[in-house]
């Protein structure tokens, strides 16, 4: 019987990693304010403490050991909810207190969003502010 020469998830996961991280040192484009659609901001208040839920760590990549996560992200002064057109996804952009991104995190949807923001922070959806009135219509078919 020959070698098994099976790739193991987490290897494939890594290789798949490396290769989008490679890409986007090279062919990521820039992005400025004016190609966001900005759906809902929030500036965090004394009450929105990280529940520690989920840690945002600057990484970098080693060819020996993959992804290897730093130091951890200080707590955002902001959160913002945003989308890159004509992508149907929605970032949950982490900003400092000059409005800098810190980091983000990509959702399938405004909800999955919105429920990622109350999860990390206790951000109720009555309290953000609601940039686009249509986000609070249904579509209707």
């Amino acid at each position: 019987m020959a070698g098994n020469n099976k790739t193991s998830p987490s290897d494939k996961f890594d290789e798949t990693l490396a290769e989008r991280l490679k890409q986007a040192e090279t062919s990521s484009p820039s992005y400025s304010a004016a190609d966001y659609v900005v759906h809902r901001r929030i500036v965090l208040t004394p009450r929105h403490v990280p529940t520690g839920k989920t840690r945002h760590t600057v990484g970098t990549w080693s060819e020996d050991e993959g992804l290897v996560p730093g130091v951890e992200l200080p707590t955002p002064h902001e959160l913002m909810i945003a989308q890159i057109l004509p992508d149907q996804g929605y970032y949950l952009f982490y900003l400092d207190e000059g409005g800098n991104e810190i980091s983000d995190t990509y959702h399938d949807s405004l909800e999955r969003a919105l429920a990622q923001a109350n999860w990390e922070f206790g951000v109720g959806e009555d309290e953000w502010l609601n940039l686009r009135t249509e986000d609070e219509t249904e579509p209707h078919g």
